[in-house]
């Protein structure tokens, strides 16, 4: 499943911090916007691949716009968390 990351607030893109194929955990900043001299990162809820990043350093973004794209799921080199079964 694919998660826009939207941009909260009217700012200015300051720094980019991933790039496409980038594997991020949840919780990690794939871009940070500055508004009114504040600095609010963009951040990632489910961990997955960046498939697509929608901005670049000095864009200017609207609330609403979609700043990445991530492709939700486990690291390409990590099994699935899988709960133990147990057999009564």
């Amino acid at each position: 499943m694919a998660e826009e990351l939207r941009a909260e607030l009217v700012g200015t893109i300051l720094a980019v911090e991933s790039r496409v194929g980038e594997w991020v955990d949840a919780g990690a900043t794939v871009a940070v916007i500055e508004s009114m001299k504040m600095e609010i990162p963009v951040l990632v809820v489910e961990p997955g691949t960046v498939v697509a990043v929608a901005v670049a350093p000095g864009d200017t973004v609207q609330c609403g716009d979609v700043v990445a794209t991530i492709q939700c799921g486990p690291a390409p080199d990590r099994p699935p968390d899988v709960s133990p079964t147990v057999i009564a």
